[in-house]
Order: C-alpha cells, then structure tokens, then sequence
C-alpha cells in the first residue's frame, strides 16, 4: 500500500498511459511492502479491480516492464505473475523515512479519483508528496509560471491543458494565487485514512489469491478469499507455537480438499478449512489426521453425491 517517492520519481511513470497507471496503483495497493513483490497476479483479479479488459492488463504489464518500473515472471501452472516493483520496497524501519503515499487513504478509492485522466492522477500523487514535505509551512508554495513550466514539460502537453488539469485538483487540494504564486493545501477530509481492511488482510488475502491461481479454483470467490485469509490471523500465534509454517499448512489443506474437484466447480470450502486447520494445530498429529481424514471423506461423499443426484444417468 506504499507508494514509495522513489517510484513516482522515475522517468516516465507521469506519462504511463491509463491501463498502466491504473495496474500500477493496484500493484502497489497488494504488494508486500517489505519486498516491493505482489505475487498471484492473474488477469482476472486485476479486471475486477480496475474494471479494465483483458488484454489492457497484458499491454500495461509490458509497457510498466519497458518503463522499468516492474520486474515480473509467469507461472504457468497457474497463469499468474509474481511481479517486482523496482525501487518500492521497505524492508526496515529505516526504509520508511526515503518516503511514500499510503495508497490506504479514502481519495485513491472514491470516484472522483478513478474517473481522473492518467496524468491528473500522478498530479494528485506528486502534489500530496509536495504538501507533505515541508511540514513546517501550511501549503506548497511555487511561483506560478515555474509550476506551469514544470508541468507542460512533465506531461508534454500544452499549458492549457496543465490548466485543466489543475483545475480537476481542486476537488483535492485548496489552491489559491497570490502575488505570481500557488500556495497549495491538500484537504485533509479528501485524504482521511481508509481502514476498511487492515493492511495485513489485503497482503494475506493476496496469498490466497495466489494459492487459488496455483490450484486451479475456478469459482472462488471474493467472499471465500477474505475469510480463508483471516484465518491467517485466527491461527497465526498457534502455527508459531507449533514452529510450523502456516502458509505452507492452509496450502496443503486446501490442496486436499479441492483435489477431486473439476476446476470449474473449485471453491473456498474456509468452514471445512477452519476445522481442518484447528484440527492440524490443535492435537497430536495421528488425531489430528484421523480427524483430517474423516472430513475429508465425509465432503468427497458429499460432492459424489451432489454430482451423482445432478447426473442421475451415472448413480
């Protein structure tokens, strides 16, 4: 979710076109913020989320990867990416202090955002960080034709049209002119922390992403993938007690669980899930197997029989 100033600094991301700015921010909004990685990138997700098409997704990965923005590698078990985004990650503490945008905020979800142009939604990016550097002073102050200057040359665009493009920023900064300068405020209601999802739910829910692509689950949903993901937090402090890797343990699982399913009828049973993974955690292996195993038996029965009462001509 943290849109290092490093990255919006390097050549070429203010002229992205608008399939690219948009896939982008929706990198930078699933990355793991210590690795600057996003891993399980499948066109699907990413066409929900942007409301773009198919192909928009493939045309932006390549131009972000000539743009040298992102490194990314396909896996074609599962027809999915693991993308690098270069110059975006913050592994310590320290890392923090070069800088960044929390893509978090209530403006970079709301329409008025969304419905922008590329280059008005770099503008309201570069002009937050601007607003945000000096906290000392209460606006950004830049004589008027520097800024315009700046701007046309930035965008390779006419001034009349950094002109408009200043004015669709007023609906997320107060600016004024006084004296041949802009003093510009961002509106501090416009960029009100949105906490919907806690950070660590959007970075586990693209884990199970990733886990859905790699076995094929078809018909997952968004429902099933946000609640399978909260139980990375429900048993997080259990897997450590237990010195196992939990990640590794939800995986398996659902492997078993999906295993005699045809991909298109693939789903996040995370009920079954829940008691199979307190089952594993929870008691001594041979129990927890048996108990494993039991459940698993009874819903491979029941989806024999769901498929057998669907196909009467095979019971």
């Amino acid at each position: 979710m943290k849109f290092g100033y490093m990255l919006l600094e390097k050549p070429n991301i203010a002229r992205l076109k608008p399939a690219a700015t948009d896939l982008l921010l929706d990198l930078v909004f699933h990355q793991d913020n210590a690795k600057g990685i996003v891993d399980g990138v499948h066109y699907r997700d990413v066409v929900q989320s942007t409301g773009r098409v198919k192909q928009s997704f493939y045309n932006a990965l390549q131009e972000l990867q000539e743009a040298g923005v992102i490194e990314c590698e396909y896996h074609a078990d599962g027809s999915y990416f693991t993308v690098q985004i270069l110059d975006n990650s913050f592994p310590a503490a320290a890392d923090l202090k070069r800088g960044y945008i929390n893509l978090q905020k209530e403006v970079f979800h709301s329409t008025d955002f969304k419905t922008l142009k590329a280059p008005e939604k770099y503008l309201v990016l570069y002009l937050y960080k601007r607003t945000h550097e000096k906290q000392q002073k209460q606006s950004f102050e830049i004589h008027r034709e520097t800024l315009i200057t700046n701007l046309t040359e930035l965008f390779s665009v006419s001034e009349r049209t950094v002109q408009s493009y200043l004015h669709s920023m007023r609906k997320f900064f107060s600016i004024g002119i006084k004296n041949g300068k802009y003093f510009i405020t961002y509106k501090a209601s416009r960029f009100k922390k949105k906490i919907e999802k806690p950070e660590r739910l959007v970075r586990d829910e693209q884990y199970i992403r990733l886990v859905v692509h790699r076995l094929k689950i078809r018909a997952a949903t968004s429902t099933e993938i946000s609640h399978t993901a909260e139980l990375l937090q429900q048993y997080k402090q259990m897997a450590k007690d237990k010195k196992k890797d939990l990640k590794k343990v939800i995986f398996e699982l659902i492997s078993d669980i999906v295993m005699d399913k045809l991909q298109k009828n693939r789903n996040l049973p995370f009920k079954l899930l829940n008691h199979l993974l307190g089952a594993r955690l929870a008691r001594e292996e041979d129990s927890a197997d048996s108990l494993e195993k039991k459940l698993l038996e009874s819903q491979h029965r029941k989806w024999r029989h769901q498929k057998d009462s669907a196909n009467p001509a095979f019971a």
